[in-house]
């Protein structure tokens, strides 16, 4: 099922302190993040209960200008910092990405995605995406749930947190 935005992808020159910045000017904690190395790019978590702003910057400049997460941020990051790209959280990815595909959805079949978090746990991930990743078309995204960050103790603890924005 589709269970509603999972998060929005903002391309930033420095992740660091694009995140220490937006969460003094949010209120909110700063939380997760590592390297996608099979797509060139370096992120930072900005939790929103089980949503997530991802900040997202470059890491290995080539695998960035060729992948289909890093080739969007290259292009924003020209012009500037901002949104390139949001998700839809799915509890069975191959079962919503078919049926929006019998709708006319043009979305690719499951990829595996992963990240290794600073404290050494893997973060892992299915996704489904679209012939262009962009604002007009999101990808779908299903967490592993046993990975870091998404182990139903964790989740829990995101829900149970009071709203932080001030």
């Amino acid at each position: 099922m589709l269970l509603g935005i999972d998060h929005v992808v903002l391309a930033v020159q420095d992740v660091d302190a694009a995140s220490a910045e937006l969460a003094a000017a949010l209120g909110l904690e700063e939380d997760g993040g590592g390297d996608h190395p099979d797509w060139g790019t370096r992120n930072r978590i900005l939790w929103l209960g089980n949503t997530f702003l991802e900040l997202l910057g470059i890491a290995d400049p080539v695998a960035a200008s060729t992948s289909w997460l890093g080739r969007p941020v290259v292009d924003a990051l020209a012009t500037g910092p901002g949104m390139v790209a949001w998700a839809i959280a799915s509890d069975s990815l191959e079962e919503d990405a078919g049926r929006l595909r019998e709708r006319g959805a043009q979305l690719g079949p499951a990829i595996p995605g992963r990240r290794r978090r600073a404290d050494g746990r893997l973060v892992r991930w299915d996704l489904s995406l679209p012939t262009r990743v962009g604002l007009a078309a999101p990808f779908l995204i299903e967490h592993h749930q046993g990975s870091a960050e998404w182990t139903p103790s964790e989740r829990a603890v995101r829900e149970a947190m009071p709203a932080r924005l001030t």
